[in-house]
């Protein structure tokens, strides 16, 4: 008997579909209860066959956990085998014990459901809708399995959690996730589940696999969990804090197996189950990657064979590896378990495979890629210092070391006993100093080395009962300083300790690397970081606006602490810290090595435009790579997308220890390079024409999970990197890279992957993993050396807010402010409440040394002028850039244009930030005022309002050359009266006026388009936007005077609207104050290119009054010859008209074709 997917129905129809077994969906095979009992390694089954929601079969307890007593008699739900289902009621969940019904070790969960009441492809569905739910509370941390519904999307994972419901630093989940559209309304689906007992967990969706085998990674020490009394597993529930479930889901045959099923195996059994299947499932799986030997040669490929299904496990396979050249190699390998490993020594030059495996009766092939590896020993570190910094200049008698602003003192030991800084300021009170029972250790300096941009010191030392110590240290160019150290002698000890007093101008902040609350003695106490860093603190840095010192290890090697909550203190009194490495008893191993790094910060100086790029560091994952995190090109694609870019316009998006693994790279050494329990993303892949140079539309984009490469020194992934960026900059569009810009930028994880080197055991035999602070160190410097070698490109690093100095320090600019949704949902003007300290430590570039570019795109209220407002205000207020995001758009780039009106990105430009100027003041003490000082002796204010109210306030202006007369509020464009130095401003509450002082006239206005115009689609004028393109380098005449011009050019599905439309139709616009009762007159020149003959370009102009509402009638200019490729003047006259406060000029090029271009020069504006 068969049965067609059908839904819920009568009792009299479901007896009549039971027995003919049709309905719309795919055929099942109908089988007894009997013969699903009798399954081997069965250990639950929840079948309703027999007319209840109890389980069939159980080791532990049979009856769900509510509503046990439900008969499915008259509900009249058919499930995929013709047999009864459950529907739950929407009061009902479905809940069973885990208590001996499962096995963490090892199992396979499987289940077929269905989704009646919703379309899983609709992206407006808001709510969790949970498939299943299963969790395991265990020593102080809880296992989770899950899969839900939400937004067209069907999520699964499984994850470690804290007891309080927080993700654990090191063990992130595997998860994979499938588009709703895969998933059919009213069909029946099956979800497979299987962990083995190295903790390898996968996914299937209808028997295909949905991600690779992945480990999850356990907290150390923590055991595996174990199923007790308040474990369960749940279907059609609730899922993340859902109060209700949205939808029930349908439920059939739910069972547990006490084992992991092979791939095959799970496409085997789910294609026996179909009527009519026309796939032949091969009982010989075959994979492949390459593993690592080395950073001068290519990995060996590695292929492994898994046998397990085929008849009678054979003994052993005959394998065959093809190339172009024909064969290879051939033999027989063992099987083991019915799998094995073949490993061949291939070439660096990328190239195709064929692997043939016979194994009994059966057959195989796998047809092979290996990437491109000519890149190895290619780019080496060099012994450069890149700009900004300069050599350290070595005085070895002296043991002095003057880096780009201090100079560190060194004694007879490792450490630094004095930093000073170029102002003259003591960075410390007391350098570090090594304790052995209170005992300080006594050093002997030995050899030095100087090498052009590093500095090296060794010596010995003696401590207490017979210790015996050597040290090297390594002191770079930005002052980084890592120091190691050995001890020998098996030295008895109660406690090691390393201790220092920072001085008084630099401990004004805690930050570790997130910004502490002030205690009220000033002390603070941390344990080792045992489950990762993310947000869990990792070093003890004091910093101010003036100095700092931070310290960091790179791991906890041969520590004895045993989860001490004060193994490292720090009090921001009296500036002293206290590192407690061994906190019991105990003798020290010979050979002990024990590491840190150090520094005075910030590392280095900060970028020369540090204010006023208004949005010049656009930041672009689709401009013609292969993937969103690929630095390689594809040629076709790049063409089309950036080849009409302005040079150094383009800021390319990468990954520090993150890749997509629909990159061949990423794919073939992931298991080296993987950093276990690391983050995981879905991160969009989207395919394209090599021949067309397209992407597909953004609505065709999937997602893939991402992989996690740890930039390891004994791995091949920085040298990858460097070589990818060395490609890009090298090739025909390198120019137009402004800078790189690394996602995942920061070493805010402990690599627990022994492959590689980062975890070991250290003396005592403890299990150690590492952060890798050399790595990225290794990784930032190399791509620094290669960037200023093409012209000053620049570096942005970006990981929330895991800024650390040692790595994040090197790059030119820090990208903060992303992680806050959720205080800002909360409170929409939380930057000026709850995070407001957060700009003076972790936003603040003269504590960090890099140019801070704040980003803020995951606050949807900042769409909201209002809101937006509030966190401009705290920015200009502390002279901190920002980069727009999903900001509104009207008013950050008004606030640009102000910017740019007055000169604020000038070097010259001067700050005088509120809290340290008295030359511009307020009667009300609330009001908070910053002045820039701009060229031509003009000065622009913000006078921020943090309250909930509007304030009055008198300003005073005791500045020099500002004379009396009519003054404005900028951004609002309202005139405020100057006389006698003072004039009266109300400045609405959470906001701020802009007043320039004196007012700079507007007109006569020349806008040659040095900064190019905010860029709108033709579907709406509302939407966040990028700047547009100015062309700055002559292409067959593209300029009407001289660079640069404004191009109107294809554009990528960003600005298209939802079913792909719109992308030919562009709109440029600039908001211009009205300040006269006078007409006005506009002008500008356009030309086109390649024009196809629907081409059409006009010019208007439109008055508005403040309320951004239209006065009058818009003036329109047609462009009537744009198609003949000549320069033609558009000109539109604008009448006077009452209340206008804004004119609005819009340049509009509808392209008619991908390939026609139009370009804009020289705007004019005058009354």
């Amino acid at each position: 008997m068969t049965h067609r997917t059908g839904k819920t129905v009568s009792a009299a129809l479901a007896f009549l579909l039971f027995a003919v077994g049709h309905a719309a969906g795919v055929e099942f095979k109908t089988r007894t209860l009997a013969e699903k009992l009798a399954e081997p390694e069965l250990g639950f089954l929840a079948s309703f066959d027999q007319r209840h929601i109890n389980a069939d079969l159980a080791s532990g307890r049979k009856k769900a956990c509510s509503h046990a007593d439900i008969s499915l008699e008259l509900r009249g739900a058919i499930g995929f085998d013709g047999n009864f289902a459950y529907v739950p009621n929407p009061d009902e969940e479905l809940a069973f014990a885990l208590k001996d019904n499962f096995d963490f070790n090892e199992g396979t969960l499987a289940f077929w459901f269905r989704c009646d009441e919703f379309d899983p492809a609709d992206l407006a569905l808001k709510k969790n809708i949970g498939l299943f739910n299963l969790d395991i509370p265990w020593s102080d941390f809880r296992f989770n399995a899950s899969a839900y519904f939400f937004g067209g999307t069907l999520y699964i994972a499984s994850r470690v959690f804290s007891a309080e419901n927080t993700s654990v630093g090191n063990c992130s989940p595997v998860s994979a996730r499938l588009p709703g559209a895969a998933v059919k309304r009213d069909a029946w689906n099956q979800l497979v589940w299987t962990w083995d007992r190295s903790n390898r967990h996968q996914f299937f969706f209808n028997g295909e696999p949905l991600n690779r085998a992945t480990v999850l990674a356990l907290p150390p020490g923590a055991g595996t969990p174990t199923a007790g009394n308040s474990a369960y597993m749940a279907f059609s529930c609730r899922v993340w804090g859902e109060n209700q479930r949205p939808h029930p889901v349908a439920l059939d045959d739910i069972a547990i197996y006490k084992r992991a099923f092979p791939e095959a195996e799970v496409q085997m059994r789910y294609q026996s189950l179909l009527l009519e299947s026309t796939k032949v499932v091969n009982p010989i799986v075959l994979r492949f990657d390459g593993r690592e030997r080395g950073r001068l040669m290519p990995p060996l490929l590695h292929c492994w064979i898994d046998a397990r299904m085929v008849n009678q496990r054979p003994a052993d396979a005959h394998y065959t590896l093809r190339g172009s050249a024909g064969v290879i190699k051939n033999g027989t390998v063992a099987l083991e378990n019915g799998c094995a490993f073949l490993e061949f020594d291939v070439p660096k030059d990328a190239a195709d495979y064929t692997l043939e495996v016979v194994a009994g009766t059966e057959k195989a092939s796998l047809e092979i890629s290996t990437p491109d590896f000519s890149f190895i020993g290619r780019n080496p570190r060099r012994d450069v210092t890149p700009k900004p910094w300069i050599d350290p200049v070595f005085d070895a008698q002296k043991r002095t070391v003057q880096v780009w602003n201090r100079k560190y003192f060194f004694g007879a030991g490792p450490f630094p006993v004095r930093i000073v800084t170029d102002a003259g300021l003591e960075v410390l009170d007391k350098g570090p100093e090594l304790y052995f029972d209170s005992e300080p250790v006594r050093w002997q300096p030995g050899e030095t080395m100087q090498g052009k941009s590093f500095v090296e010191l060794r010596g010995d030392g003696a401590g207490k009962n017979g210790a015996h110590l050597q040290y090297c240290i390594r002191l770079d160019f930005d002052g980084a300083l890592k120091v190691v150290f050995t001890v020998n002698g098996a030295p008895k000890l109660d406690k090691m300790t390393l201790e220092w007093q920072v001085g008084n101008a630099a401990r004004k902040y805690m930050l570790t690397p997130n910004y502490q609350t002030p205690t009220a003695d000033g002390q603070y106490a941390y344990a080792y970081p045992a489950n990762g860093l993310f947000r869990i603190p990792c070093m003890l840095w004091s910093a101010s606006d003036q100095a700092g010192f931070c310290w960091m290890p790179e791991n906890d090697a041969n520590w004895i602490h045993s989860g001490n909550a004060n193994a490292f203190q720090f009090n921001t009194k009296t500036g002293r810290a206290v590192v407690t490495m061994v906190a019991q008893p105990t003798v020290i191993p010979e050979n002990a090595a024990y590491n840190a790094w150090f520094a005075a910060t910030p590392t280095r100086p900060a970028p020369e435009r540090q204010r006023g790029n208004y949005g010049r560091f656009v930041i672009n994952s689709w401009w013609g790579a292969k993937d969103c995190a690929s630095l390689a090109p594809e040629p076709a694609v790049a063409a089309h997308y950036i080849g009409h870019y302005a040079r150094r316009s383009l800021a390319p998006y990468g990954m520090g220890h993150g890749q997509v693994l629909s990159n061949p790279m990423a794919r073939y050494l992931e298991h080296d390079w993987d950093m276990p329990g690391c983050f995981v993303y879905n991160m969009a892949v989207r395919k394209y024409d090599a021949q067309t140079g397209l992407y597909e539309p953004h609505k065709n984009t999937t997602r893939i999970p991402s992989s996690n490469p740890c930039p390891s020194l004994n791995t091949l992934f920085n040298d990858w990197q460097v070589a990818s960026a060395e490609k890009l900059l090298d090739g025909e569009y390198g120019d137009r890279v402004n800078l790189l810009y690394y996602d995942l930028g920061s070493p805010c994880f402990l690599c627990g992957n022994a492959i590689h080197g980062c975890a070991f055991k250290d003396k005592f035999g403890r299990d150690i993993r590492s952060i890798q602070i050399s790595g990225f160190r290794d990784l930032y410097i190399r791509l620094l050396d290669l960037l200023r070698r093409h012209d000053g490109v620049e570096l942005m690093t970006h990981a929330q807010d895991q800024f650390v100095p040692f790595v994040n320090g090197l790059s030119d600019w820090w990208l903060p402010g992303e992680q806050f949704r959720t205080p800002l949902l909360q409170d929409p003007y939380a930057y000026m409440t709850k995070l407001a300290p957060l700009f003076d430590t972790e936003f603040a570039g003269n504590v960090l040394g890099a140019g801070v570019m704040f980003y803020s795109w995951s606050n949807p209220h900042n769409r909201t002028p209002q809101v937006l407002e509030s966190l401009m205000a705290m920015l200009m207020l502390r002279d901190i850039d920002w980069l727009v995001a999903a900001e509104h758009s009207g008013a950050n780039f008004r606030l640009w244009d102000v910017f740019k009106h007055y000169g604020i990105h000038e070097p010259a430009v001067k700050v005088h930030r509120f809290d340290a100027q008295s030359e511009i003041t307020a009667d009300n003490a609330k009001l908070l005022i910053t002045y820039y000082e701009c060229p031509d002796n003009y000065k622009l204010a913000v006078i921020v309002n943090p309250t909930e109210e509007p304030m009055t306030a008198a300003i005073s202006v005791k500045a020099p050359g500002v004379p009396d007369g009519t003054v404005y509020d900028e951004y609002r464009n309202a005139p405020l009266q100057l006389s006698g130095g003072r004039f009266q401003a109300t400045v609405p509450a959470r906001s701020f006026i802009l007043t320039g002082l004196p007012a700079k006239p507007y007109y006569p206005l020349h806008d040659g388009f040095r900064w190019p115009w905010p860029r709108f689609s033709g579907v709406a004028l509302s939407v966040a936007s990028t700047p547009g393109l100015a062309i700055p380098s002559d292409d067959g005449g593209l300029f009407r005077s001289a660079p640069p011009a404004l191009g109107a050019w294809p554009l990528d599905g960003d600005f298209c609207g939802p079913d792909g439309s719109g992308g030919d139709s562009l709109n440029y616009v600039r908001l211009l104050p009205v300040r006269s009762s006078q007409p006005l007159t506009a002008t500008v020149w356009c030309r086109s290119r390649d024009a196809a003959p629907a081409t059409r370009v006009w010019f208007s102009v439109t008055l508005l009054d403040d309320e951004r509402q239209p006065v009058g009638e818009t003036v329109t200019a047609n462009a009537a010859g744009a198609h003949d490729r000549e320069w033609e003047k558009l000109t539109v006259s604008i009448p006077a008209e009452p209340g206008a406060v804004w004119a609005r000029a819009v340049l509009h090029a509808d392209r008619g074709g991908m390939d026609s271009r139009v370009v804009f020069d020289d705007f004019t504006m005058e009354h």
